[in-house]
C-alpha cells in the first residue's frame, strides 16, 4: 500500500516540482555548473540544511536561485539538495533521475537523492554529497542504506520521479 501511494506521490511530486534550470547569465551558476563533481560537492554542501514550512509538511523543491540565497529562511532540505545535483549533472552530460526513498514502516521515513550516471554506465549517490562510482543501482541502494540506517534492502523503497 505504502509503495502505490508513493509511485502516486512521486508522479505528482514531478508536476508539482517542475525542473527549471537557472538561466545562463545567473554568474553564481555560470561558475558552479563548471566544477567538478568534488568541488560541486563542497559548494552545494557550504549551505545550511533548512527545513521546509511545518517542518517538512509543505515540501517544494526551491529554485537554484532560492537555495543559493545565503538569506534564506526555510527550503533547503533534502530534496533541494537533490534538485542542485540533478541540475549540475544535466548540464555536465550526465543521466540524472531523483528518487524518492523510503521504507515501509509505520510512519515511513522519506528521502530525496539524485542518481547521476555517466554514459559510460558508472552511477553516483548524489545524497547531498556524491558517492561512487558504482557499477550498478542497486550498489546506490545498498551504499544509502548504508548511511541511513533506518532504510534496509529487503523494504526499501526507491521510486524515480524525475529523469533528464
Amino acid at each position: 500500500m505504502i509503495r502505490t501511494l508513493v509511485k502516486i506521490y512521486a508522479t505528482i511530486r514531478g508536476w508539482m516540482n517542475p525542473i527549471k534550470f537557472p538561466e545562463d547569465k545567473n554568474p553564481i551558476w555560470k561558475k558552479v555548473r563548471e566544477y567538478e563533481m568534488l568541488e560541486f560537492s563542497k559548494w552545494v554542501n557550504s549551505f545550511e540544511y533548512k527545513s521546509d514550512p511545518l517542518m517538512g509538511l509543505l515540501d517544494h523543491t526551491q529554485t537554484f536561485e532560492h537555495f543559493a540565497d545565503p538569506d534564506s529562511k526555510d527550503s533547503r532540505d533534502c530534496d533541494d539538495f537533490a534538485r542542485m545535483w540533478f541540475l549540475w549533472g544535466v548540464y555536465n552530460g550526465y543521466q540524472a533521475t531523483e528518487y524518492i526513498v523510503g521504507d515501509d514502516g509505520i510512519p515511513p521515513k522519506f528521502h530525496v537523492v539524485t542518481v547521476l550516471r555517466q554514459y559510460s554506465g558508472l552511477y553516483f549517490l548524489c545524497d547531498y554529497q556524491h558517492f561512487g562510482p558504482f557499477q550498478t543501482l542497486e550498489e546506490c541502494k545498498e551504499c544509502l542504506c548504508r548511511r541511513w540506517s533506518h532504510y534496509k534492502m529487503d523494504s526499501l523503497i526507491f521510486q524515480g520521479y524525475l529523469s533528464d
